[in-house]
């Protein structure tokens, strides 16, 4: 469950790091930069079996490797909301799955 957790937080603080990071190299036309974040961020929604944002982001990846930017571009928007999607859920099971603080009791 510890580890779980840990991995959910990485993937929760990890990810808009990665959306920041595409729309970076995008601005500054780093196809490396880009074809390297979308790999990474791929495989973090594939270790969830987050198959919209892991297929959006192969699509992106397949673009950046071909030197298309400007078809990484136009998904954006898509993984970001993707990547929200995949974070709500994820946050919920978290959740779920920490322990509920007991209160102390009242004198």
């Amino acid at each position: 469950t510890a580890l779980m957790l840990e991995v959910i937080g990485l993937f929760l603080r990890d990810a808009p790091l990665r959306l920041d990071a595409i729309r970076t190299g995008l601005d500054n036309g780093d196809t490396s930069s880009v074809e390297r974040s979308v790999h990474t961020l791929k495989s973090s929604a594939m270790m969830f079996a987050a198959d919209a944002l892991a297929q959006l982001a192969a699509r992106a990846e397949d673009h950046a490797r071909a030197g298309r930017l400007h078809e990484v571009s136009h998904l954006v928007q898509q993984i970001s909301e993707s990547i929200d999607h995949t974070a709500r859920h994820l946050a919920s099971i978290r959740d779920e799955m920490q322990p509920a603080e007991e209160e102390a009791p009242t004198r």
